[in-house]
């Protein structure tokens, strides 16, 4: 990849015209188009103020290289694309996650339902409903939103953590 190259890639990534380039530097359009058909290069001073701008280093302007750690700031990182073994290792993750806090959510709501051991009775509808155990301190404590919250993040995270397993068999049966 040339400067050109280089020049322009720079600039489409940040989002700039060339119009723009060309007012921040405090030079005309043209020359930004020159130096992106490869016509002409910048100057010294012009090669410091793009790296600058792009926070680049002018190595990377000049020879395209870039330091093992340092990446171009006017990329977009969210933008990065995650290789199949990174997305199901972030998917694992997550699923762990999920099924972990909604397990532990649960049983945290299980113990005080021992604890507090209420017998709920209330007007469901029409009907009068008579709870206790689990049953009655999720509705004593108007909580039953949280434990079926919980309930499916146990059931998403489950799922999240073996797709990653079920994910080849599934590739498989599609390509027969």
């Amino acid at each position: 990849m040339t400067f050109s190259q280089r020049l322009q890639n720079l600039r489409k990534k940040s989002g700039m015209t060339q119009e723009v380039l060309a007012e921040q530097l405090n030079i005309t359009r043209q020359t930004i188009s020159k130096w992106e058909r490869g016509e002409s290069t910048p100057d010294f001073e012009y090669l410091i103020q793009i790296s600058d701008l792009f926070q680049v280093t002018t190595d990377y302007l000049l020879k395209g290289e870039l330091p093992q750690d340092e990446q171009p700031a006017s990329l977009d990182r969210a933008a990065t694309v995650l290789t199949g073994k990174q997305t199901s290792h972030a998917l694992s993750l997550l699923g762990g996650c999920l099924f972990l806090g909604g397990l532990i959510t649960n049983i945290v709501l299980l113990v005080l339902s021992v604890f507090y051991d209420m017998n709920w009775t209330g007007n469901i509808g029409r009907h009068i409903v008579r709870a206790d155990g689990l049953m009655g301190f999720l509705l004593w404590k108007n909580v039953v939103w949280l434990f079926a919250l919980m309930c499916l993040a146990i059931v998403i995270g489950f799922l999240l953590l073996i797709f990653p397993f079920v994910k080849p068999h599934i590739h498989k049966k599609n390509q027969k």
